[in-house]
């Protein structure tokens, strides 16, 4: 299971997050949007410092243990292309 952060606590749920992030020696840029948290505790972030004249943007996924990214998509439709495929229970063969 994976939260979207509400659009009303996403500055309060990022500088949470960039300061747990500053505490385990990683910065956040500013550029970085908080997208999700996920049940783990890791976080979702879109780069908007590549962001598209279409809005499309690089997302990663930054681990909550480590700081650093482990994973990328190439843009918001890939990333949620697999969200979405990952989460939507196979259909049962009768």
């Amino acid at each position: 299971m994976h939260d979207f952060v509400a659009v009303e606590k996403l500055l309060g749920q990022r500088r949470q997050e960039e300061s747990y992030f500053q505490k385990i020696g990683t910065e956040i840029p500013e550029t970085a949007l908080l997208a999700m948290q996920t049940e783990l505790g890791d976080s979702v972030w879109l780069d908007t410092s590549r962001a598209k004249s279409d809005g499309e943007c690089r997302v990663f996924l930054m681990s909550h243990e480590t700081g650093t990214e482990e994973r990328e998509w190439s843009s918001i439709a890939e990333f949620l292309e697999e969200l979405l495929t990952e989460e939507t229970p196979p259909e049962d063969e009768d």
